[in-house]
């Protein structure tokens, strides 16, 4: 609703409010991507749902944001090594 919503708004042409319907003004493509964001509650959908996120985002702000945005790399493989670390936790 903070996030993807506005942002999947954008994406679409649409003003980034009104989230709460958003289901109703996305493609399905998108749709389906968002929907991916959602987990069941036990450790491998949250972790899932978790990387589907990232997915999502990193998609989101290749098409949203052009070169002139400076992309953290280093931080964002920390995040992701940091990620793999807690997804391998038994």
């Amino acid at each position: 609703m903070i996030v993807f919503g506005p942002l999947l708004h954008i994406k679409n042409g649409n003003l980034p409010r009104g989230v709460r319907k958003v289901e109703m003004d996305l493609d399905s493509d998108d749709l389906a991507r968002l929907i991916l964001t959602i987990p069941i509650y036990d450790k491998q959908s949250l972790l899932n749902s978790l990387r589907n996120a990232v997915s999502l985002y990193r998609h989101l702000r290749t098409e949203l944001f052009d070169s002139k945005v400076n992309l953290q790399k280093d931080t964002t493989q920390e995040v992701m090594n940091y990620f793999e670390e807690i997804e391998n936790r038994k």
